[in-house]
């Protein structure tokens, strides 16, 4: 998840533009770890390490949800 942070708080010291910030997303890397988290969450198999990871993922989703939703009114037709 930190290294996710440290995306989001580069990306926010740019300036991005509204379209930036609507393109922004989590690295493959990032992205095939909370896949695999996911699956190991559905077959129950899911340390409390790996929980509180997963857990930690779902704030930094919604943290990003939240900022595209402040960047739409924002966009250029």
């Amino acid at each position: 998840p930190n290294q996710v942070y440290r995306a989001i708080l580069e990306l926010l010291i740019r300036q991005p533009t509204p379209k930036e910030m609507m393109e922004f997303a989590p690295s493959p890397e990032v992205q095939g770890r909370v896949s695999l988290l996911l699956e190991k969450n559905r077959q129950g198999v899911l340390s409390h390490a790996e929980n509180d990871e997963l857990d930690e993922y779902q704030r930094i989703n919604h943290l990003v949800t939240m900022m595209k939703a402040r960047a739409i009114p924002y966009l250029s037709a």
